[in-house]
């Protein structure tokens, strides 16, 4: 039956007519209503199959104008905007003032945001911006814990997408220690907005500064912490305070079963502690991540990618960027996840390094072309920044894009 789709259509052309349609009779006096009003005959049996009284398919389109007429409208799909319109405010009026919200009423709108409905994604951000500005942590979690958020990839990206929409909201939110202290007791939270929003941009300071300390000092060691703690070290310049933190990473050890991102920073670590203490990498580290490539699904190559390949064009291997790129499929990735589009730059950014090291002058304007900085999550950006201009800065340009990204990492601008 199609009475759903049209259930506001036909709720308005009872009301115009001033009683419902439920009968013959009805139909009859709909039929003659229509015609006094527009000079246009629509028969009562057609009114009948459209209120499901008989049955028959669709409305013709031209039935469905007449209808639009009746209602002072010039077309039915002048009249259908008009309803998406009303909807649309309708929904947001309710959305802005509602205070309380059931546990039932939470999934449903995730559940629309989830499967496209734009309106339900845009209020879904409203929710969270007013949630993230000012709500006690114990609200966010029921919102978290909505079941739809585990379903699929899209539901996924979903995630990243208001973690990364709604950055500015966690950095005003989160401005000391003992503010990050408090927040990362909450384990939903820690889930969500922390395990899904990795800010190299407050590294240094502010909001990421303050919640790498606070979750290494309550959870130890663990790749993700030890991780964050010693990149902060090495991009202040502050090497041999990074060094234990490495040590723990690496004691942890590379495992396939670990989410690509983990055993990213795994190898990361791996080529920073080689790097200072050897200043050349092992014949063996490279084997290894030439085999991790092999066993990853090749869709999850570019998370693989996400911080080894920076950390070896920043590193000065230059020729090691280029031949592991070879066993990286990621680039194939990006036509079909949203997000692969983003963290794949930071892949290009190493080429080019690694280009911009070696003298290939048309590789890398060839990565440059495809770079998009307009769009970097604003996570990651000022560190891609920096990349960026580190890169101009090894193929010998005298003005930077970005030099005060540049200076913000100290680390990062000491390397040659």
């Amino acid at each position: 039956m199609f009475h759903h789709k049209f259930s506001s259509l036909q709720r308005d052309l009872t009301r115009q007519l001033g009683r419902p349609v439920i009968s013959k009779t009805d139909a009859v006096a709909l039929e003659t209503d229509i015609y006094k009003h527009t000079g246009k005959l629509v028969s009562y049996n057609t009114i009948r199959r459209f209120f499901g009284l008989a049955h028959g398919g669709e409305p013709r389109e031209s039935v469905l104008n007449i209808y639009a007429e009746y209602l002072g409208y010039e077309s039915y799909a002048l009249y259908n905007m008009s309803q998406e319109r009303h909807q649309f405010y309708n929904d947001w009026q309710t959305t802005i003032h509602k205070s309380n919200w059931t546990q039932e009423e939470r999934e449903e709108l995730i559940d629309r945001a989830i499967g496209e409905d734009r309106v339900a994604q845009s209020m879904v951000l409203s929710v969270f911006w007013n949630l993230y500005r000012s709500a006690p942590y114990e609200d966010w979690i029921p919102w978290f814990q909505c079941r739809a958020w585990h379903l699929n990839v899209d539901s996924f990206g979903l995630r990243l997408f208001y973690n990364n929409a709604l950055s500015e909201s966690l950095r005003r939110r989160v401005t000391n220690q003992a503010e990050a202290e408090e927040l990362v007791q909450h384990d939903a939270i820690v889930q969500w907005s922390i395990h899904f929003f990795v800010d190299y941009s407050t590294l240094m300071d502010g909001y990421f500064h303050h919640i790498s300390k606070a979750m290494h000092t309550r959870y130890g060691a663990s790749i993700f912490t030890s991780g964050l703690m010693s990149v902060r070290h090495i991009w202040n310049n502050t090497w041999n305070e990074a060094i234990p933190y490495l040590k723990e990473v690496i004691s942890i050890g590379y495992n396939p079963e670990h989410y690509p991102v983990l055993n990213s920073r795994y190898f990361s670590s791996l080529v920073y502690l080689e790097h200072h203490e050897q200043g050349r990498l092992s014949s063996t580290t490279i084997l290894q991540i030439q085999q991790a490539f092999n066993h990853s699904e090749a869709h999850l190559h570019y998370l693989l990618a996400l911080e080894l390949f920076p950390t070896l064009a920043m590193c000065g291997y230059a020729q090691e960027v280029i031949d592991l790129a070879q066993f990286n499929s990621g680039f194939g990735t990006e036509r079909i996840h949203w997000s692969a589009a983003l963290d794949l730059d930071l892949s290009r950014l190493a080429l080019m390094l690694a280009h911009a090291q070696l003298g290939n002058f048309t590789d890398f304007s060839e990565y440059e072309l495809q770079i998009t900085p307009k769009i970097w999550y604003a996570s990651y950006s000022r560190y891609q920044q920096a990349l960026y201009s580190l890169a101009e800065r090894r193929l010998g340009r005298s003005e930077f894009k970005y030099p005060d990204s540049l200076a913000y990492y100290p680390g990062i601008a000491a390397m040659p």
